[in-house]
């Protein structure tokens, strides 16, 4: 005899993505503890698009791609730099370091620092090591440097530097400020006439002077004047140079207006023999250096802990410095005369340890931290309490399970933020779930909406017309068909453990209604379990529907899901308190669509103690 009237509940739209923080019968009616390579997109719930290689043969792995530069992207493969227009690549340049550079776009020129080395990458693609600036080190020099005033600092990236001299028509030798000079040609210059070494002068370079009674055509002492002789010599330190070309962050900064992307200097740090340190380029006398000197009076220490500098981005025109467990900020500050970079530390509880996972999504910095998880930088004021907010307790038991996570790699895509580790993607959905600054840390988390996408392999996102990513094959594209490289994926969605508000019940359900519509050609097993079976029932259902975006000739036909459409599971599914749906479509080239689920049901009686 039925103890109660049938009823019937209708579940919201499937947005809420994964729980798996909350038991299976606690999380909200729209999550899902357990789902794999579907989003809600388009009120459907459907598969992720699939994916293809678009480049092969490259030298080996790619560590780096570069944004849109001159019409082309820069890549790194291997031990290769490329140019790249989407489909086609062309070699540009070998001998690169075989790890993950940076690429940085100053001015009008692109440059890549690859840990050994800089490139400048000019408009058409020609690649060079950079050219350092030979800084003028002093001037108003005496030729016995019995005086002179100190000018520019030295170059850490090169070896050149150049002194400017008064003569005084009767010295013939000069003395430089280094010795055991390299063996490069020293340059020099009398009353703005160029002179050679041998024919107009000679060096000794183990003492480190210029003897103008030598050469073969002596001209004897310079002329007086006010620097009216200039030398530049040359000598290289190989270890000042490598503190920049080991650093693994690099980023314009500085400026009034220097925004997202600009910016009047160069800073770079994630040296890991410098840990605590940072240098800045310089604009140098004529403002256009570019990344051609790094002064070697520009290096900072932040050393207020015994954190390493792991990543840095730009947020609300400042520059943010991340270590492991810390967050600092650099202002810029131009008095009329000289710029200054203030420093203050803006959160001393939670940083970055996976630099590849930083994005400004908003005008807020997204990162992650391998302990605690994804979280949002909402304020650099050190005035405030609770600056950064946690983002990922969804799903924070299957991320910060994956391995190298130090490795991993995000991109702002779409509305979306992606974060790949160990072969899978966690994706933020902020479009439709943006983070609302809660008191309450579990519920500002709890209605975020995480997805987890399968069978992704990427070393870097590059973020274009379309979603791209390298990996050890080469080049791969997102495209809407569902299948990855020609091959079907898993795909699948868990509902929440219904227990209807009543768990102290035994109720019987009578029918499941899943309703579906356009995602290519849906097929897909809908399965229905409950507290004492994972399957009491299953139904496979096939619809084909036409489709010019995802044409497939196997399930091929005119008909077109206008609507959605419902299908009818008849249960009689007795004396149980949970139900639970399962909805699999792991076919290639076939859609799920899910797009909503009724459940009807009556209630038997109070479970017995």
């Amino acid at each position: 005899m039925r103890a109660s009237p049938i009823n019937e509940i209708t579940l919201p739209d499937l947005n809420g993505g994964i729980n798996t923080h909350d038991p299976e019968y606690g999380i909200n009616d729209n999550q899902s503890p357990d789902m794999l390579n579907l989003w809600f997109r388009d009120k459907v719930l459907s598969k992720r698009d699939g994916q293809e290689l678009v480049t092969q043969g490259l030298d080996g792995d790619v560590y780096a791609i570069s944004g849109k530069y001159n019409g082309y992207q820069a890549v790194h493969a291997g031990e290769k730099l490329y140019r790249w227009d989407g489909k086609n690549v062309i070699e540009k340049r070998g001998g690169i370091e075989e790890r993950k550079g940076v690429f940085i776009e100053f001015g009008d020129t692109l440059f890549y620092i690859d840990g050994t080395e800089i490139w400048k990458i000019a408009a058409d693609y020609t690649i060079s090591e950079v050219t350092p600036y030979s800084p003028v080190v002093m001037i108003n020099t005496a030729p016995d440097m019995s005086e002179s005033d100190d000018n520019e600092s030295y170059n850490l990236i090169g070896g050149g530097f150049t002194v400017h001299y008064n003569g005084d028509d009767s010295s013939t030798t000069y003395s430089l400020p280094q010795t055991e000079l390299d063996a490069d040609t020293v340059l020099v210059s009398v009353d703005a006439a160029d002179l050679t070494e041998g024919t107009d002068f000679t060096v000794n370079r183990t003492d480190g002077t210029v003897n103008f009674s030598g050469g073969t055509s002596p001209h004897g002492a310079p002329g007086a004047g006010t620097n009216n002789v200039w030398v530049t010599a040359f000598k290289a330190n190989s270890a000042a140079k490598a503190k920049i070309t080991s650093c693994t962050v690099g980023l314009p900064f500085g400026g009034e207006s220097s925004g997202v992307d600009g910016g009047t200097r160069v800073f770079v740090m994630g040296n890991s023999d410098f840990p605590y340190t940072y240098w800045r380029s310089d604009l140098g006398a004529n403002q256009s250096y570019g990344m051609a000197y790094f002064p070697d009076t520009s290096e900072e220490l932040l050393d207020q802990n015994s954190e390493s500098i792991t990543a840095a981005a730009k947020m609300n025109g400042e520059l943010i410095i991340f270590k492991k467990n810390s967050i600092f900020a650099v202002g810029y500050v131009f008095d009329g005369q000289d710029v200054f970079y203030p420093v203050r530390e803006c959160n001393s509880a939670i940083g970055c340890d996976m630099p590849g996972s930083v994005q400004l999504v908003d005008n807020q910095l997204v990162f992650a931290n391998s302990k605690s998880g994804v979280h949002m930088l909402i304020s650099t004021s050190n005035e405030l309490e609770n600056t950064v907010k946690p983002l990922s307790a969804n799903i924070n038991s299957l991320l910060l399970s994956e391995s190298s996570l130090e490795q991993a790699c995000s991109c702002d895509y779409a509305r979306y933020y992606w974060l790949c580790a160990g072969g899978y993607v966690y994706l933020w959905d902020y479009e439709q779930t943006p983070y609302y600054n809660y008191s309450d840390y579990e519920k500002a988390q709890k209605r975020l909406a995480w997805y987890r996408f399968s069978g992704i392999n990427a070393n870097v996102f590059y973020s274009g017309e379309s979603l791209h990513y390298g990996c050890a094959e080469g080049i791969v594209k997102f495209i809407q068909n569902k299948n990855d490289f020609g091959e079907a994926y898993n795909a699948y969605f868990v509902s929440k453990a219904f227990d209807l508000g009543k768990p102290q019940v035994l109720k019987t359900f009578m029918e499941v209604y899943p309703s579906f519509s356009s995602d290519g050609n849906v097929k897909v097993t809908v399965s229905v379990g409950n507290e004492k079976t994972d399957e009491f029932m299953s139904k496979n259902i096939d619809i084909k529907s036409f489709d010019w975006g995802e044409f497939n000739w196997e399930a091929f036909t005119w008909n077109i899901i206008k609507y959605a459409k419902t299908f009818a599971m008849k249960l009689k599914m007795r004396m149980v308190s949970f139900i639970q749906i399962k909805v699999t479509g792991s076919e290639a080239n076939r859609g799920v669509g899910l797009t909503g689920i009724r459940i009807s049901y009556f209630i038997n009686r109070k479970v017995k103690r």
